[in-house]
């Protein structure tokens, strides 16, 4: 398993550029220690972008030793150079939510002390530098329920002897207890922007950076006041000839795709900008749904989604400057969405992630992706030019391979009991049989808008290799297809997520679409969950991390017999009853909108008809006595004591409840019947509390590779005859 998380691990330094200098981190053999380096452009162009913390002119920025880093259960979360690259912010996070704000002044090599220490947990920070008012930080601090509500501005002042220290003052507060926010700049630096997002609606404030805003501590410029159920965020343009008014690109869900998002241009002054109108733009070419965006001085890429697969289109900001110089010289359809020419870039069949570089050279001429697929070790990096199709591998056009020869991955599509098609990843060895005895590993998530995650990993390459069958199912709360696949899994419409979870592992072994947890439907679909026969209930295991474990946790109650083997890691399950006795946590009252809202008899009524806590409850305390065992399957949670977003007692409440369940299953199942093909709880339930662990992942290798091979032992013992 360590061999097969090293060879994901980069060969080489990846250089982000900022400015003047690229950065990077590596491994220094002095210090014993990661490190954070730095070497000017110039140098690292003449090597050919070939560079390591041993190459001549390179500069030492940080090290993360035990005086950056004060335990090994602390790691570096994010850091950001200055625009003058004199200091480096970062945050250390502590594995519970915590992040600590640190300074490290790269001239002096002393980390500066800053009251902002004793202003809560830092999330985000953003720089603004301006030649009238100097070098600042803006950054977000945590409340108790740890939420990202209040914006400071930490002034660097620069003493005599070249000495630096820090001023933290209060800009802004955002009271609404369902809004997070988040502060960024834009790439140009010309303004600082604030985000405020909940679940169903955004915000955008914009400050200038320039010194009249600066000095006088104004709040905030709202760019649009929210809306419920609209979503927007933007980018500053960099026009040659731009003046007085600025001009920006926003991504909207109001438009004529709502409620997916579309693309909108806004120019104003900035105090009226709120003010000023929106014009859609309508983008030629291939159909895409809008996921993000990413600007340069020249030209803007568009990430999005193509029936559920990443899709990349980029335009120039020539065309968008003459498509703001027609509106406003336009009288007829003034709301009528402006068509504007667009580059569709062809993506690798095989290719299962996209990602955008780090881009951060706002001068670019060009944008920096990195390609994954499921059974390539390594991210395979490209750079897409504005206008050209092809992609660029390596300084030649063309394709990035064609993937490991050795596996097949495909798409294929289950069919839920709505009749929506389900679209299901899937990855295994060339040439396996479709014989029904493969075993299979499914995943899902399917919440939040959040795309499941096809990045390659050491688990399931293990896996693979070992002739299993990998598929992934994307179900709706997810954003495989745009904002609107989202909102058809939430709040009373959540058990569609379910609904498709099952509904993928019926097409994937057995076919019969029987299950559905709703009453909604009111008679069977007309279209069958057609079957791929690879594998069946006796090989059939699926996994689950955090909202995704609910998948696992309603398969559990609603379908055990579909499947062998569950693994839940550090799930969220008891939603009931955390929802309405626990309004304190991150997963609480700004979560309504993801799962419904408890206060609301009915919603409350819809969340307890598919919790798994409460269902398995009740099948507890009504099953009646002598009734036959349909068995449930083995079971392997994973909790962190210290999570506070899906705390352990979850996991602890699962694990008491099949213990229950198992025990009487065992009574009653007579020892003729004991089968080794069947499918019990006598399989086993595991429960792994891990002491001193939070929501997230360790990025340390031992432990990593520790957790994962307890699965995969886990999954593979499953396959063993039940009874001996």
């Amino acid at each position: 398993m360590q061999s097969l998380t090293e060879a994901s691990a980069p060969s080489a330094p990846s250089l982000e550029r900022h400015g003047a200098f690229f950065y990077f981190s590596d491994f220094c053999e002095s210090r014993e220690a990661l490190c954070i380096f730095r070497i000017d452009v110039e140098t690292a162009e003449r090597r050919g972008g070939s560079v390591t913390a041993s190459s001549d002119g390179v500069e030492l920025v940080l090290a993360l030793d035990e005086r950056a880093v004060p335990s090994e259960q602390h790691e570096l979360h994010l850091a950001k150079p200055s625009p003058c690259h004199r200091f480096l912010a970062f945050t250390i996070h502590d594995g519970h939510d915590n992040y600590d704000l640190r300074l490290q002044d790269v001239r002096t090599g002393r980390i500066l002390k800053s009251d902002a220490e004793d202003c809560g947990s830092v999330v985000g920070f953003a720089w603004s530098q301006n030649a009238e008012a100097g070098l600042a930080l803006y950054f977000t601090k945590m409340d108790e329920q740890m939420r990202p509500a209040a914006l400071y501005r930490m002034d660097l002042l620069v003493e005599a002897h070249d000495a630096a220290r820090s001023v933290p003052s209060f800009v802004f507060r955002e009271d609404d207890p369902n809004v997070f926010m988040d502060v960024t700049a834009t790439k140009n630096g010309r303004f600082v922007v604030v985000n405020l997002n909940s679940k169903a609606t955004s915000e955008v404030r914009l400050i200038a950076n320039d010194g009249a805003s600066r000095a006088q501590c104004l709040p905030p410029f709202l760019v649009k006041r929210r809306k419920q159920g609209a979503n927007y965020f933007l980018e500053h343009l960099f026009f040659e000839d731009q003046k007085e008014e600025d001009a920006f690109i926003v991504v909207n869900n109001s438009g004529t795709k709502h409620p997916n998002f579309s693309l909108f241009l806004l120019q104003g002054r900035l105090p009226e900008l709120g003010k000023a109108s929106w014009t859609e733009l309508s983008l030629d070419g291939r159909e895409i749904d809008v996921v993000d965006i990413d600007v340069f001085a020249g030209h803007v890429c568009i990430y999005g989604r193509r029936n559920g697969r990443p899709a990349v289109k980029t335009v120039s900001v020539a065309d968008l400057r003459d498509a703001l110089a027609a509106i406003r010289t336009r009288t007829e359809y003034a709301n009528q969405p402006t068509t504007i020419r667009c580059t569709d870039v062809a993506i690798p069949r095989h290719i299962t992630q996209l990602r955008g570089g780090v881009n951060g050279d706002f001068r670019a001429g060009h944008t920096d992706l990195e390609l994954e697929s499921l059974t390539e070790a390594q991210p395979v990096r490209a750079r897409c030019y504005p206008g050209q199709a092809c992609l660029i591998f390596d300084g030649k056009a063309g394709e990035a391979g064609h993937g490991d020869a050795a596996f097949v991955t495909y798409r294929s599509w289950a069919t839920a009991p709505d009749e929506t098609k389900i679209p299901v990843t899937i990855a295994h060895k060339r040439g396996i049989p479709y014989d029904g005895a493969t075993p299979t590993l499914l995943q899902g998530y399917g919440a939040y808008g959040e795309c499941v995650d096809l990045s390659y990993t050491a688990q399931q390459m293990h896996l693979l290799e070992n002739g299993w069958c990998i598929a992934f199912a994307h179900v709706r709360g997810g954003g495989e297809f745009g904002l609107a696949w989202h909102a058809q899994a939430s709040g009373l419409g959540k058990a569609n997520s379910f609904n498709d979870f099952i509904a993928a592992a019926e097409h994937l072994c057995s076919g019969e679409s029987g299950t559905c947890i709703t009453s909604e439907r009111s008679s069977p679909p007309q279209t069958k969950n057609q079957a791929l026969g690879i594998t069946s209930p006796q090989y059939m295991m699926a996994a689950g991390v955090s909202a995704g474990a609910l998948l696992c946790g309603v398969s559990l109650w609603a379908a055990p017999h579909l499947f062998r083997a569950l693994l839940l890691r550090m799930p969220f399950l008891d939603v009931y009853t955390t929802m309405t006795e626990y309004p304190h946590l991150p997963l609480t009252l700004h979560e309504r909108d993801e799962w419904g809202d408890p206060a609301v008899p009915r919603e409350a009524e819809y969340i307890a008809s598919w919790d798994p806590i409460q269902n398995l409850q009740r099948r507890v305390q009504q099953r009646p006595s002598g009734n036959p065992s349909t068995g449930l399957p083995a079971v392997l949670i994973q909790a962190g004591a210290a999570d506070m977003r899906a705390p352990p007692w979850n996991a602890s409440k699962l694990a008491a409840l099949l213990e229950a369940l198992a025990t009487e299953e065992l009574k009653e199942q007579p020892a003729s019947k004991r089968d080794a093909s069947e499918v019990g709880s006598d399989a086993g339930l595991l429960l792994d509390l891990q002491e001193g662990a939070g929501h997230f992942a360790s990025n340390q290798l031992e432990k990593i590779c520790l957790d994962r091979a307890i699965e995969a032992v886990f999954l593979k013992a499953s396959l063993r005859p039940r009874w001996s």
